[in-house]
């Protein structure tokens, strides 16, 4: 051994609960598709970049515009998964600091087509979160074991996400014309409505 972590190296640890828990629900804007509590100790870390892989039968191009905030507020955007189906975050060019204690990070995105299908996304490895000590400017690994500085790392996962069937709701507009209309004229605008189509 020719050196050592000093024993104020700061130390990031994923708590064991990832959410949301399996569900079925529609196509929406804005869902969250990943969360988890991360605990920073000993001094702050910035965030460079993180990457969540999605696991199930969707297609990549099914969910889209995918939102990380750290403690609600949003750090980086995507468009779009990669070829691999990862949504990859760069924050190297601005990257966020995070004080010690109990940070929340997730991913809103939208779920935009996948009907029938489901999806859950996934940090795979702990290197996926890429965190560096605010003070020596070093990378920290983190670990898997809520505030233990020595847990194994494992996978933090969601539940899986299931696509509802498709639908078609039709709404009656708030300017929809209503009132008398005169015996037999013609082209009269008789209703409005939105029509949204989903899966």
């Amino acid at each position: 051994t020719i050196a050592a972590a000093p024993s104020n190296f700061a130390t990031v640890a994923y708590a064991t609960s990832t959410t949301p828990a399996a569900s079925t629900l529609s196509q929406q804007d804005d869902y969250t598709m990943w969360q988890n509590i991360v605990t920073v100790g000993n001094t702050k870390v910035r965030l460079v970049a993180f990457k969540l892989r999605q696991v199930g039968s969707v297609l990549n191009t099914d969910l889209k515009n995918f939102d990380l905030f750290v403690d609600g507020t949003k750090v980086a955007s995507v468009a779009a998964l990669d070829a691999d189906g990862y949504a990859n975050f760069d924050l190297s060019a601005a990257p966020v600091t995070m004080e010690t204690g109990s940070r929340t990070i997730k991913m809103l995105g939208d779920i935009v087509a996948g009907s029938n299908r489901n999806f859950s996304f996934s940090l795979r490895q702990a290197p996926d979160g890429y965190f560096v000590d605010n003070d020596f400017n070093q990378p920290v690994l983190a670990t898997g074991n809520d505030t233990s500085t020595t847990g194994t790392f494992a996978a933090r996962t969601t539940g899986t996400q299931t696509i509802d069937v498709g639908t078609i709701t039709f709404t009656k507009r708030s300017d929809s014309p209503s009132g008398n209309i005169v015996n037999t004229a013609s082209n009269v605008l008789m209703a409005k409505f939105d029509v949204k189509a989903a899966g």
